[in-house]
């Protein structure tokens, strides 16, 4: 009796290793090298009226060499705003020191300056924003590590100053009058991705 079951052991066991070597040679499926990925930058703002502080969040996916996410941030170059953007970035290395290439493009949140008095209101529209430029990461570990960029940075804003009190006018007729600037700017930044 004990040889019949030694000789039913030694079968079931040959049975399991060979369905356990058959499910090694199966492909195995490969994993997205997809990853998320985080930017905090923050710089200057420089153009013909003086400097400027900004500061920017991203966060989005990385993918081999690319990169893509959404960003927002605070830009006080002469009207404050608030812009919303689209980040796209092109690595060309993938090792201790990247050289990269990137473009923003989005709208300009401008309303936070809107103003009333007595005898006027100051209305903002949201305008285009974009930057776009290269630069260079210092790679910590992994695809952590320190950015340094220089681009081009523009944005649109538009605003209506309506005079609600006006001595020698009828009160039924308000003066009207609407600025827009195109504001262009070279934009330094340095930031942390992780």
């Amino acid at each position: 009796m004990p040889v019949k079951l030694l000789l039913i052991g030694l079968v079931l066991w040959s049975f399991a290793s060979r369905a356990q070597t058959e499910n090694k040679a199966q492909p195995v499926k490969k994993r997205c090298s997809c990853s998320f990925s985080s930017i905090e930058q923050g710089g200057v703002l420089r153009g013909p009226y003086s400097s400027y502080f900004q500061a920017q969040t991203i966060n989005g996916i990385s993918y081999k060499t690319w990169y893509a996410g959404v960003g927002a941030g605070l830009d006080f170059y002469r009207y404050k705003g608030v812009p919303i953007f689209l980040d796209v970035r092109k690595h060309f290395s993938k090792g201790k020191f990247s050289p990269f290439v990137y473009a923003d493009g989005g709208i300009h949140l401008a309303r936070m300056n809107n103003t009333k008095s007595a005898s006027m209101t100051t209305k903002y529209n949201n305008g285009f924003y974009s930057d776009v430029g290269l630069g260079y990461k210092f790679n910590f570990v992994r695809r952590n590590g320190l950015s340094l960029s220089a681009g081009y940075s523009y944005k649109r804003v538009v605003y209506r100053q309506i005079l609600n009190y006006c001595p020698s006018c009828d009160r039924q007729y308000l003066n009207v009058y609407q600025y827009s600037f195109d504001l262009n700017t070279l934009s330094l930044k340095m930031g942390l991705q992780f």
